[in-house]
C-alpha cells in the first residue's frame, strides 16, 4: 500500500514538474471552473502571483462581457470532455490583472485524478500572430488594390499602344505616296533636262533621289513595326535548321562572307514570318556592321526542357557595353548614315518579333570583338507540342 502511494506521488511530482516546465501558460481547474494549478509561464501571462490565482474562478482571467456565458461552457464541456481547442473557431479574449485584454489560444485536455475529473488548459497569447495576420490581409488588401490599379493602366497602355500603332500605320501608308511623286517628278526632271543640267544641278537631283529612297526605306521600317504589333501569330511547325539554311541562301551574301549552322537545331512551332525579320535582320547586321577580311557568322542552339537558346555570332566591329541596351530602340543609331546605311529600326523590329513568339533578346559585344545576341524561346514553342 505505501509502494503505491509513494508512486502516487512520485507520479505527481513529475506531473507538476512537467507542467511547470511548459513554454505555454498552464492551469488546471475541477470540474466547476475553480483552479488548482497554474504555472509560472501563467503568473507572468496574467500579471497575477500564483496564490492570487490558486482556488479562483477562471472566469476572473476572462474579460467582464463573456464571464457569465462562461460557467455554461465549462458545464457543456464537461459533459463530453475531450482534448480540443477552446472555442471552436471562435476569437477567444483573456485578460490580464492590469485590465489589459489580448486574443489568446487554448487547449483543453480532461484528467481523470482520484479527486475527480479536472481540466488542463494550455494557454498562448498570441498577440504578435494577430498583428501579423492584420498586417497581411492589410498587405493583401493593398496588393489587390495595385494589382487592380495595374490592370487598369495595362489596358489604357494597350489601348494607347493600340492607338499608336494605327496611328504610325496610317500616317506611314500616306507619306509613301507624296514621296513616290517627289520621286518621279525627281526622275523627269534627270530625263527631261538630261542634257542642258550643270553638274552641279544633276547632284542636287540625285542627293533628292538618295534622300526619297532612305525616306521611302524608314517608311517601310515602320510600317513593318507596325504590322508586327498588329499582327496576330500564324503559328506552324518549322524545322529550324532547314529554314536558317534555306534564309543564308535566300539572302545571297558577298563572297567574303561564311556563314556557319550548328548540325542538330530544334523544331519550333512559330510564326514564319516572323522568324525571318528576326534572323535576317541580325545576319544582314552581323555583315553590314563588319570590317574583317573575311566576315564569319555562327548560328548555334543550346536546348533544354525549359527553353531554346539560340545564338548569332559575329567577328564585326562589336557594340561598347554603355550603348547595348539603347540599340534595340527605335532610331537608335550608333553611326552616321554616310558610314553605315539604314533607318535605325532593324533591330526594333527584331526585339518586337522575338517578344511578339514569347522569346527574350540580349547582346553580348566588345568593341572591335564582335557580338553575340542570345535568342530565348520558351521550349513550349516546341514543334512537337500541340
Amino acid at each position: 500500500m505505501s509502494e503505491s502511494i509513494g508512486e502516487d506521488r512520485l507520479a505527481e511530482k513529475y506531473f507538476r514538474l512537467i507542467v511547470e516546465a511548459s513554454p505555454n501558460a498552464v492551469l488546471i481547474a475541477d470540474e466547476t471552473g475553480k483552479m488548482l494549478l497554474v504555472n509560472t509561464q501563467a503568473e507572468i501571462m496574467f500579471g497575477y502571483d500564483r496564490d492570487e490565482m490558486i482556488g479562483q474562478p477562471v472566469e476572473m482571467l476572462i474579460p467582464m462581457r463573456f464571464r457569465g456565458e462562461h460557467p455554461e461552457h465549462v458545464a457543456r464541456y464537461m459533459q463530453c470532455p475531450s482534448a480540443r481547442a477552446m472555442g471552436g473557431g471562435r476569437d477567444l479574449r483573456a485578460v490580464r490583472k492590469d485590465g489589459t485584454e489580448f486574443p489568446v489560444e487554448v487547449g483543453l485536455n480532461p484528467v481523470e485524478t482520484e479527486e475527480g475529473l479536472m481540466v488542463l488548459s494550455s494557454i498562448i497569447d498570441i498577440t504578435q500572430r494577430k498583428i501579423a495576420e492584420d498586417a497581411l490581409r492589410s498587405s493583401e488588401a493593398s496588393l489587390r488594390s495595385a494589382l487592380q490599379k495595374l490592370k487598369a493602366q495595362t489596358g489604357q497602355l494597350e489601348e494607347a499602344n493600340e492607338s499608336l500603332s494605327q496611328y504610325a500605320y496610317v500616317v506611314s501608308h500616306d507619306i509613301k505616296a507624296p514621296l513616290r511623286a517627289i520621286r518621279n517628278y525627281s526622275d523627269f526632271l534627270q530625263e527631261d533636262l538630261a542634257e542642258t543640267l550643270k553638274e552641279e544641278q544633276s547632284e542636287y537631283l540625285h542627293g533628292l533621289a538618295e534622300s526619297v529612297d532612305q525616306c521611302e526605306h524608314l517608311v517601310n521600317d515602320l510600317l513593318l513595326l507596325s504590322r508586327i504589333e498588329r499582327r496576330e501569330n500564324d503559328l506552324e511547325a518549322i524545322e529550324l535548321g532547314k529554314f536558317l539554311s534555306d534564309l543564308v541562301a535566300s539572302l545571297q551574301l558577298p563572297g567574303d562572307v561564311e556563314v556557319s549552322l550548328a548540325a542538330e537545331w530544334p523544331s519550333l512551332r512559330a510564326d514564319a514570318v516572323l522568324l525571318r525579320q528576326i534572323f535576317q535582320n541580325l545576319l544582314l547586321n552581323a555583315v553590314k556592321f563588319n570590317q574583317s577580311a573575311v566576315k564569319r557568322v555562327e548560328l548555334g542552339c543550346a536546348s533544354d526542357s525549359a527553353a531554346h537558346v539560340i545564338h548569332v555570332r559575329d567577328n564585326g566591329i562589336g557594340i561598347e557595353p554603355r550603348h547595348q541596351e539603347q540599340i534595340f530602340r527605335v532610331f537608335q543609331r550608333l553611326h552616321g548614315n554616310d558610314k553605315y546605311e539604314g533607318t535605325g529600326i532593324g533591330l526594333a523590329i527584331v526585339k518586337k518579333a522575338v517578344t511578339k513568339l514569347g522569346g527574350t533578346i540580349r547582346v553580348e559585344s566588345e568593341a572591335e570583338k564582335g557580338s553575340t545576341f542570345f535568342l530565348t524561346f520558351p521550349a513550349t514553342l516546341s514543334g512537337t507540342q500541340p
